[in-house]
């Protein structure tokens, strides 16, 4: 029905504004050491998932079909390789947060990449 839509448009839309408002308030009233533990907490959890995903995903996996090439395939690959050219954006923040002490941030860094 039309209310239900109209519920549901508004569900939509509310949603992302309400996250925001939250997570954004939360960055803002909380001390440097909140929002490091929360951000830390919210790291693990993509590794959790990540990890939980490769676990799941891994006897899906058909090695006879890493053999086939498929030029036309890179296109919707391009995002991911945008993505991969401001990486180096990562490399500041890691910095602060080992205080810049170059052995912790190049093994964050090359175990982080491993993953």
């Amino acid at each position: 029905s039309s209310a239900e839509a109209s519920a549901s448009s508004l569900a939509s839309t509310m949603g992302p504004v309400l996250f925001t408002s939250l997570a954004g308030g939360a960055l803002l009233v909380g001390s440097q050491p909140q929002v490091e533990r929360a951000n830390n907490a919210l790291v693990t959890g993509v590794v959790l998932s990540f990890t939980a995903l490769l676990a799941l995903g891994i006897p899906q996996v058909d090695p006879s079909l890493l053999l086939h090439a498929d030029a036309g395939a890179v296109i919707p690959a391009i995002p991911i390789l945008v993505l991969a050219l401001v990486f180096h954006n990562v490399i500041p923040t890691i910095a602060l947060q080992l205080g810049c002490d170059f052995a912790r941030i190049r093994t964050a860094i090359l175990l982080g990449s491993a993953i």
